[in-house]
């Protein structure tokens, strides 16, 4: 039983460290927004897209492990924060290509992530609290 709770607390503490990461980043894409020069802006807002992308690579894997070791409850919130990434991405992708009113919809999309990795932190908590 032990060792199913550590399995378990190191899995999740992983996708919480990229879930933050994640976070941060979108953070970050948001300020960028402020720069006055397009050129720099455009440069910049794809190198935090590839960061992003590495930190996907990084989140999902995390959200594999938790669909591993479970429970089912952790690990559908965990594939939800794995989901809420995607709007943001397509956003970021629509700003860089200068699609109208794409800022508005990129900086719509944190609350929806954050409320998903709250609400794996949330089960997390239950499903460490239950082992």
């Amino acid at each position: 039983m032990q060792r199913l709770h550590e399995a378990r607390r190191s899995a999740y503490l992983a996708l919480i460290q990229q879930g933050q990461r994640m976070a941060e980043l979108y953070w970050k894409v948001s300020e960028v927004h402020r720069f006055s020069d397009p050129e720099s802006r455009s440069v910049t807002l794809k190198d935090f897209r590839d960061r992003i992308r590495d930190t996907y690579g990084d989140l999902r894997r995390a959200v594999r492990v938790i669909e591993l070791e479970g429970p089912d409850e952790a690990a559908a919130a965990a594939y939800a924060v794995k989901q809420a990434t995607t709007d943001p991405y397509q956003a970021l992708n629509s700003v860089i290509a200068g699609d109208a009113g794409a800022e508005a919809r990129f900086d719509a999309c944190y609350s929806p992530y954050w409320a998903a990795l709250s609400r794996f932190v949330d089960a997390a908590k239950s499903a460490l609290h239950d082992t």
